[in-house]
């Protein structure tokens, strides 16, 4: 399950914001077809330089200040499957 958001915008809270732009953080969406926006942090950890989408369960990993947002690079949260998602859905 993913986190909810934090409350209030969420970029003003999240260690994401030393290496992000909070208007990035506030428009960024998940790259499957649903476009959820996505929010940060991971299920089990809030504060993780990630950011999940809820409606499909996927961890984007933010290297080096660069969100990934690849979906064949991309994990499942935890009430996903194992390994990376599957590029389809």
């Amino acid at each position: 399950m993913v986190p909810p958001p934090l409350p209030g915008p969420a970029a003003s809270r999240h260690p994401l914001t030393s290496v992000l732009d909070p208007l990035l953080l506030d428009v960024l969406a998940c790259p499957a077809e649903h476009h959820t926006p996505l929010v940060p942090g991971e299920p089990g950890n809030p504060l993780a330089m990630a950011l999940s989408c809820p409606e499909c369960g996927r961890i984007f990993d933010v290297r080096d200040g660069i969100p990934v947002l690849l979906l064949d690079d991309a994990r499942r949260g935890p009430a996903g499957s194992d390994g990376p998602a599957p590029a389809g859905g």
